[in-house]
């Protein structure tokens, strides 16, 4: 099969569909590294969902892990989950 060279536009829009997919996938690993701690939280379920819920939604709204205000999940720990995530 012969191959062919990519236009210029198609060349952008690889570029941004790339990009795109690698904003996803940082914010599942944000989200997983908040699953991790509060699954690892001693507090109650109850108070640990629902802060993970707001947390989540936080999150998918495009705010960094770095600034939501934890509670009842620790921060700390979701933080080093995030960079320990491969």
């Amino acid at each position: 099969m012969a191959s062919r060279e990519m236009t210029p536009e198609e060349v952008n829009r690889a570029k941004r569909q790339l990009a795109s997919q690698l904003h996803l996938i940082e914010k599942l690993k944000d989200i997983r590294a908040l699953h991790i701690g509060g699954y690892n939280s001693p507090v109650a379920i109850e108070k640990v969902s629902t802060e993970f819920f707001y947390a989540v939604g936080d999150v998918l709204e495009g705010v960094a892990l770095e600034a939501l205000e934890l509670k009842h999940i620790d921060k700390a720990e979701v933080l080093r989950e995030k960079e320990d995530s491969p």
